[in-house]
């Protein structure tokens, strides 16, 4: 018997550390969580996010509980003009939920090879490049820059992520439909609740053209979605 062998922790240990590890985790998050939640609204609301995250993770996985957030942010998409938080008002309740799905998503990603798209890469970077470039020499840097940013997360960002996670048909389906859900319920609300711009109503986009513009999207999918649905 070896020394290593020797220190090797017990079949026994090993069980029970396996059954009060997850417990013993779970409390001490708790205990941050209403720690964080004691000291504003806005820590209230983070504590809430972060507890249905973690329970999202504990009953699907990384990828489950990314699935979930990526279909809601999608569904959110269209309204746009939800900004829970003040600080962040350049990012919408979609971003904030997209943006959760990526960090779930990493473990998930770490052991995958990295999609070899060099052209895609190249007009990507390029594209950031002048972004930048651009909005250094507006009027408005920091507003320019946060629209940037967005437009990199959104419109570069995610396309290298869905095209190195390769998620399963019935995956896309789901969000396809999601996107569709989410537009007619913004309909919903620029019938009910939405705001009238010059005779035209925006629902919670940011404006009528916007949300025409995901309406029109969301008509496109519909087609896609009748010759795959049951």
């Amino acid at each position: 018997m070896t020394p290593f062998q020797t220190l090797a922790p017990s079949p026994r240990l090993r069980a029970a550390v396996a059954f009060a590890g997850p417990a013993l985790l779970v409390a001490v998050l708790l205990l941050l969580l209403i720690t964080i939640s004691t000291g504003s609204t806005i820590g209230a609301g983070f504590a809430v996010a972060m507890a249905v995250g973690l329970c999202l993770v504990l009953a699907a996985g990384f990828e489950g509980a990314a699935i979930a957030l990526f279909a809601l942010g999608i569904a959110l998409s269209p309204l746009d003009r939800l900004r829970p938080v003040a600080a962040l008002g350049i990012a919408s309740l979609s971003d904030l939920i997209l943006f959760a799905a990526l960090g779930l998503l990493i473990p998930v990603l770490m052991g995958r090879p990295f999609p070899r798209e060099p052209l895609y890469l190249a007009g990507a970077s390029g594209l950031f490049i002048v972004g930048i470039v651009s909005s250094v020499l507006s009027d408005n840097p920091v507003g320019s820059l946060a629209f940037l940013m967005r437009l990199a997360i959104g419109a570069l960002l995610l396309p290298v992520v869905f095209s190195w996670w390769r998620p399963r048909r019935e995956v896309l389906i789901a969000f396809a439909a999601s996107y569709v859900a989410g537009n007619i319920l913004n309909l919903g609300f620029a019938f009910t609740v939405g705001v009238v711009d010059f005779g035209r109503r925006l629902g919670y986009s940011t404006h009528p053209n916007i949300m025409g513009l995901a309406a029109m999207l969301g008509f496109a999918l519909c087609p896609f979605l009748w010759t795959v649905l049951p």
